[in-house]
């Protein structure tokens, strides 16, 4: 795991009671890690596969409680 600094749009959310997590689900490999923010940031298809299937589990979860 890896900490970026950075933000989101998400506070106009949370301004209205919305809670919001900053999660990211990936694996970045160095390469890709150079590339974020950047203009040719790249995340393999692989990771967005992955990423999707965590919060989609993560979602269910939450639904099921």
């Amino acid at each position: 795991p890896i900490i970026r600094p950075g933000f989101t749009d998400s506070i106009l959310l949370r301004q209205r009671g919305v809670r919001c997590y900053g999660v990211i689900p990936v694996v970045v490999t160095a390469a890709e890690s150079a590339t974020m923010h950047g203009d040719a940031e790249r995340v393999s298809k692989a990771n967005i596969v992955h990423g999707t299937r965590v919060l989609a589990m993560a979602l269910a979860d939450i639904v099921a409680k």
